[in-house]
């Protein structure tokens, strides 16, 4: 046996180790869910857990695991793999490439511990003001707080609505390791929350509507006109949350278009209740836009700026992470330097030329009721006044359509 190998037989041994602690600790207090996270994190290896799981080796230990250890269903990750399987808890670890966890609460507590790459972590609060039902609620959701994550960082979690988070990674790969409870049911349901502010569970959908829900896909893909079609007649006689969970579905990822989104109501419902689905749901179709930006780049400093146009609660908070981002990077790289780049690299709809670019950056420098043609005109000589204004316009409403910029924009 080579060394490496020999290395791979002691992360398991180590796991295993650290989960029959858990496990007879946990066990001494009578399996109450509340301790677990402080057993968990009291556990935790003093030199840490990033040393056994090397990424590169991933191929050797990962397997191992798969072989040897009981694999539970698919879950979060990309994959995730069962290193541990207790009689009430267990441990994995999530292998992450360009997944975006959607902000969620768990059902569970434990530990979760940074072992790979780096991401961003926000934290958020949600006060609601409306129920559907068990499964959808209308309310408000909060942006409490943001911090870096990097290797032989973690976090508590605390099952329930007291910890509502999402994590944007950075790195490809990111991983991380998960201690946790298998479930807690007096936190069910577990939510994931859309911005401004609804929360819907994710696990509620039947068989019938993900059956229906996965035909309208394939219709998509075959047929459009069939598509909206029966697009149509599911929203004829469905309730809001199965209108919600088709409209998610299909709306964010491009799905439904615009235009056919803008015309879709359901014949029942009241509007009183359909608004503001319909008004979660384009904040989410944005959001997915700007994200798929993400997926096309490998380069830090290009994801951590989407991340902080996503995340950031103002323009002040975005400028304030971002400048400290930069000086622990060591390198100068100013917000129109930025968009330039994302502009020569064609990640945005649009392509825009110098003066467009101008007039964007005196947008995000003065705001979107700036007079541009005023600020411009030290740069420019506009003979036409009229047809000057008329192009600064169409300009101004192009820039609106890139979401990423729409975003950067309206940030407060």
């Amino acid at each position: 046996m080579d060394n490496k190998e020999t290395v791979q037989v002691d992360v398991i041994s180590e796991i295993k180790k650290l989960g029959n602690s858990i496990e007879r600790q946990w066990k001494a207090s009578n399996y109450k869910e509340e301790v677990f996270s402080e057993i968990a994190e009291s556990n935790l290896p003093e030199d840490g857990m990033e040393s056994l799981f090397e990424i590169e080796t991933i191929d050797r230990w990962g397997l191992q695991f798969i072989q040897e250890v009981r694999q539970l269903g698919q879950g979060f990750g990309q994959p995730p793999i069962t290193l541990y399987n207790g009689t009430r808890f267990y441990i994995e670890i999530l292998i992450w490439m360009d997944a975006t966890t959607a902000i969620h609460q768990h059902s569970f507590s434990g530990v979760f511990y940074v072992v790979a790459g780096s991401s961003i972590h926000s934290v958020y609060s949600f006060t609601d003001t409306k129920q559907v039902n068990q499964n959808l609620k209308f309310g408000n959701l909060e942006f409490v707080g943001v911090e870096d994550l990097s290797i032989g960082d973690y976090r508590k979690i605390s099952s329930g609505s007291e910890f509502i988070h999402s994590l944007f990674h950075l790195d490809q790969p990111s991983a991380t390791i998960v201690i946790r409870t298998k479930e807690e049911q007096s936190k069910q349901p577990q939510y994931s929350y859309l911005s401004p502010g609804l929360a819907y569970n994710p696990f509620a959908k039947s068989i019938v509507l993900k059956k229906q829900i996965s035909l309208l896909k394939t219709l998509r893909r075959m047929n459009i006109k069939a598509f909206e079609s029966m697009l149509f007649s599911a929203f004829k006689d469905s309730d809001l949350e199965s209108v919600f969970h088709i409209l998610y579905d299909l709306y964010p990822s491009g799905a439904i278009s615009q235009e056919l989104f803008s015309q879709l109501k359901p014949v029942e419902l009241k509007e009183s209740l359909f608004a503001p689905v319909r008004m979660n749901l384009q904040v989410e179709y944005m959001t997915q836009q700007i994200l798929s930006i993400r997926s096309m780049v490998s380069e830090r400093y290009i994801r951590y700026f989407i991340a902080l146009v996503l995340l950031m609660p103002s323009r002040q908070a975005l400028e304030l992470h971002w400048k400290s981002f930069l000086e622990k990077s060591n390198f100068s790289f100013t917000l129109e330097h930025m968009i330039k780049e994302l502009n020569e690299r064609r990640l945005f709809q649009f392509y825009f030329n110098d003066l467009q670019i101008n007039i964007l950056m005196t947008m995000v420098n003065h705001g979107i009721r700036v007079d541009i043609m005023e600020v411009l005109s030290e740069i420019y000589e506009f003979d036409d006044l009229k047809e000057a204004n008329s192009i600064i316009e169409s300009v101004k409403a192009k820039i609106l359509e890139v979401p990423l910029l729409n975003k950067l924009l309206f940030l407060s």
